[in-house]
């Protein structure tokens, strides 16, 4: 899934080789002329050039928004964060756009400030240009500060206006269970679970809640798709989950023999060390 909004038009001639001496006539002579080759450079994938060519051109012209924007961008491309968020950061001060508040926003989050992340993402919220994504966005950072009632509204409305994904309806499932709405949170942990069928935990938290609400057979077919994704010493705890919840329907038949796998699974477990 990629949420990410297409942040800039790219266009502009390609730069050549500056080592080469019969490039100069090809090298910038303005600003404007390093920012639209840096721009086709970076259209290229060639991060280091348009690097460079941003860098010549904010020396000379250090009040144009664009051209911060467009090397916060480049930055993100090669993973450099801090230089990014400090050139949005420049940018935005320039010129306030969402677009700038929403990419800065998504970098703080990536690296956990959730406070300064959800002051960017409320900004965008409040501005006049439409990103649905926002409320996903302020979703996950409402539900990883624990502000829960907040990023069920934010998620639903997120969900409502695209649909929803896998993502969207696994934290939407996992801030109802911390509301303590387990009817709720279930349903929108089975809506996330074809998207994440190899994902233990959500099978775990899915397994949590059928036992919360005493629904025994789906707990077992939880603990089931547990066992079959873990290896080690839980596979043999798992087995003597599901062992007492097949007692508990009178089940012993299937108790007995998940107690004699429960045995085999540590007995290899011990083997192997």
């Amino acid at each position: 899934m990629n949420r990410l909004i297409a942040t800039i038009a790219l266009t502009g001639t390609l730069l050549a080789a500056y080592s080469n001496p019969k490039a100069e006539a090809f090298a910038p002579t303005t600003h404007e002329e390093a920012y639209i080759k840096g721009e086709k450079a970076f259209e290229e994938g060639n991060y280091e050039e348009a690097l460079s060519l941003l860098n010549t051109a904010i020396a000379e012209a250090g009040d144009r928004y664009k051209y911060f924007f467009l090397r916060a961008l480049v930055n993100k491309q090669v993973e450099n964060a801090e230089a990014a968020i400090a050139d949005f950061t420049r940018a935005i001060n320039l010129k306030a756009t969402a677009e700038a508040l929403y990419e800065r926003g998504i970098l703080h989050l990536s690296n956990g400030d959730m406070d300064a992340a959800k002051s960017d993402f409320e900004d965008v919220k409040m501005s006049s240009v439409n990103f649905k994504s926002i409320q996903y966005y302020l979703g996950l950072v409402y539900y990883r500060a624990g502000v829960f009632e907040h990023a069920v509204n934010a998620l639903n409305a997120y969900a409502a206006s695209t649909g929803g994904d896998g993502d969207t309806y696994y934290y939407l499932g996992l801030a109802q269970a911390a509301l303590k709405k387990y009817d709720a949170a279930i349903d929108n942990l089975n809506k996330a679970l074809p998207y994440k069928k190899n994902n233990l935990l959500i099978h775990v938290k899915m397994y949590e809640l059928y036992v919360q609400t005493n629904k025994t057979e789906k707990a077992i077919k939880s603990l089931s798709a547990m066992i079959d994704l873990t290896n080690g010493s839980k596979k043999s705890e798992y087995y003597m989950e599901r062992s007492l919840l097949h007692a508990q329907l009178g089940d012993i038949t299937s108790a007995n023999a998940d107690r004699a796998k429960a045995r085999t699974s540590t007995a290899s477990v011990f083997g192997d060390m």
